[in-house]
């Protein structure tokens, strides 16, 4: 996202942050708003297997 000017500070806390930026600009191409939807379901399945672990 960085590349498209949306910059949020390090940690997956801020991930939903950035999503949040990245859903609300209209300039995004579609194609990177949805990699970014994916990573962040990505990230939320892995914290869900860790905390099941």
């Amino acid at each position: 996202m960085a590349e498209f000017g949306l910059v949020v500070a390090k940690g997956t806390g801020r991930v939903d942050e950035l999503l949040g930026l990245a859903e609300g600009d209209t300039t995004l191409p579609d194609a990177a708003v949805l990699a970014a939807k994916v990573l962040g379901q990505q990230i939320d399945a892995l914290g869900s297997a860790l905390n099941d672990l």
